[in-house]
């Protein structure tokens, strides 16, 4: 079994970065939208330490957060094709 340096992300935290996420998915304006996820991005790597999207330890320790860390890194770049 792996273990992280980190405690898993809990339910509430969860809750908190999904529902910002969700947010952001709404807004009309595409300049301010990319930045909303690049900063959500920034938060959620820098808050547990996430290496790169598809890290073999963090995606069996922490599915769930390593889906939404993935789900906003491909919003991010389906925007910038858009540009």
């Amino acid at each position: 079994m792996t273990t992280t340096a980190l405690k898993p992300m809990t339910m509430r935290e969860m809750g908190h970065f999904t529902s910002r996420f969700q947010n952001i998915l709404v807004v009309q304006d595409k300049r301010i939208k990319l930045e909303r996820l690049q900063l959500l991005a920034n938060d959620l790597k820098g808050a547990y330490q996430i290496i790169a999207p598809n890290d073999p330890v963090m995606s069996a320790d922490q599915p769930e957060l390593m889906k939404l860390y993935r789900m906003v890194l491909k919003e991010i770049n389906q925007l910038k094709e858009e540009k």
